[in-house]
């Protein structure tokens, strides 16, 4: 029997790509993964937009639905986070700051025993810097330790690429459902969070409201103003 794909999918663009991309390029099955944090204030629109996406594919893709297996979701207050993975997290960010959600997704790996797991980290990603420049003998084996189970299907390819390719594959229901902000306001991408200005500086902003994403575009003006200052942000 086939071994399903596991993949960490949040309903944002860049995984919810790669899930189709499986069913329907691959077809394989997969194994979604959902990990809830309840601090966060955008994990209801999160579950609500896979929602939606998996039934609108049980809709107009029946064959290709039965891909996807049941969606699997864990608490993030559940993940135990052992110090030698706490240490690689520290270390990587002496050269590079990353994301702190890949400290406790290494360690949800490790407690869970999953390899192989797929993060949907696409082109131009700051994370992408590191293995690129990890030169150093102890930060290799700081990033080995952090990402060893993990893979990036994605690292090609950036948002409008898929963009394209969803187009042409008449994905865009699908992806058109995805959510992908951390703070909305009134039920809308707010424009100004870090997912929002990534999805400004890609070339997706018309996803986001006009004026909250005047907002952004405002936000990362000032970022620029200051960083060509040497000012910290």
């Amino acid at each position: 029997m086939e071994k399903a794909i596991n993949l960490l999918w949040t309903s944002g663009w860049d995984s919810t790509f790669r899930l189709l991309e499986i069913i329907f390029k691959e077809k394989k099955k997969v194994q979604p993964y959902y990990i809830i944090d309840h601090n966060r204030k955008n994990s209801n629109f999160e579950l609500k937009a896979i929602d939606k996406i998996l039934k609108d594919l049980e809709d107009t893709y029946p064959t290709e639905r039965k891909l996807i297996l049941p969606l699997i979701i864990k608490e993030k207050k559940d993940i135990n986070i052992p110090i030698h993975i706490t240490n690689a997290f520290n270390k990587i960010n002496t050269v590079i700051r990353i994301g702190t959600q890949y400290e406790w997704l290494a360690a949800f790996c490790e407690q869970e025993k999953l390899t192989e797991v797929e993060l949907s980290v696409f082109k131009n990603e700051r994370t992408l810097q590191i293995f690129n420049d990890s030169n150093q003998s102890d930060l290799k084996n700081a990033i080995h330790t952090l990402y060893k189970n993990f893979s990036f299907p994605l690292l090609d390819v950036n948002k409008m690429d898929m963009l394209l390719i969803a187009r042409e594959n008449n994905w865009l229901q699908f992806m058109n459902s995805t959510w992908f902000c951390h703070k909305p306001k009134n039920g809308k991408p707010c424009g100004k969070c870090n997912p929002c200005l990534i999805t400004i500086k890609e070339g997706l902003g018309f996803r986001i409201p006009f004026i909250n994403r005047l907002k952004g575009k405002i936000k990362i003006a000032k970022k620029r103003v200051k960083k060509s200052l040497g000012l910290k942000r």
